[in-house]
């Protein structure tokens, strides 16, 4: 059977050391990291795409993360052939801890590490200021800050309605997933964002119920993310460092 990549931004590199994948935030496709590198020091960054985004638009949303998170399983398994790691922003936190819980169950290889950035603990109420109350004006208002809206306003028009859609399913989906903390095995590190007043360093604080834990306080916003891989990936790539070290 091919290996299926519909679930990849684009095809991995085959001859990489290891492998960074990321999630991005709700109501955003992986092109939040278009301005990432392709590649790190240490490994390969490998954006997942979700179903009702961008180059999937025509596909349905998941409404339920353990739903999404059992089909994305069969699609990334051929790609966990050597070390590897999980990065998710706000969302996307979330969706790595589901898969990581799908990993362990089916046992197989685990990450080497999970990155958190700007997102609750699984086990936590906290919504922070994007939620289902808002009305379209003020969702749209939010988009505005992704640095992904669209320099052309007809086509922006055009577009705007079905992403306020995206971002209203996102956001219930992630309000219905709030399981009990349950402890992994693979250390974790959250970044929490300076200028985020929705996401405080003291929400991350949650995670420290699911593993090792190492913070970091990082200056920006919460849509910071998109442009600050020259803070992030350093970390990253000493965490990957050490585990070929240990080789």
């Amino acid at each position: 059977m091919a290996k299926s990549t519909n679930w990849l931004l684009r095809q991995p590199n085959p001859h990489v050391e290891a492998r960074l994948f990321c999630f991005s935030f709700a109501g955003i496709g992986a092109s939040a990291y278009r301005l990432w590198p392709i590649f790190s020091g240490k490994f390969e960054v490998c954006p997942v795409q979700l179903p009702g985004r961008e180059n999937r638009a025509g596909e349905l949303p998941y409404k339920d993360i353990e739903d999404l998170t059992n089909d994305l399983l069969p699609a990334l398994l051929p790609f966990l052939d050597r070390p590897y790691a999980l990065f998710g922003h706000c969302m996307g936190a979330l969706l790595v801890h589901d898969l990581t819980l799908k990993l362990k169950q089916q046992n197989v290889r685990m990450p080497e590490h999970l990155y958190v950035s700007a997102s609750r603990a699984p086990h936590s109420s906290h919504r922070g200021p994007v939620h289902l109350a808002l009305s379209d004006e003020e969702l749209a208002s939010n988009l505005q800050n992704t640095n992904l809206a669209l320099s052309d306003p007809k086509l922006s028009a055009i577009l705007l309605p079905h992403t306020i859609q995206l971002l209203r399913n996102d956001l219930a989906m992630c309000d219905r997933y709030q399981p009990s903390p349950s402890v992994i095995s693979c250390p974790i590190t959250t970044f929490a964002w300076r200028n985020d007043q929705g996401m405080p360093f003291a929400e991350l604080q949650g995670w420290r119920a699911y593993s090792d834990v190492t913070e970091y306080l990082v200056d920006g916003d919460h849509f910071a993310v998109q442009n600050e891989s020259n803070t992030l990936l350093p970390i990253i790539d000493a965490d990957f460092a050490q585990v070929n070290a240990k080789k």
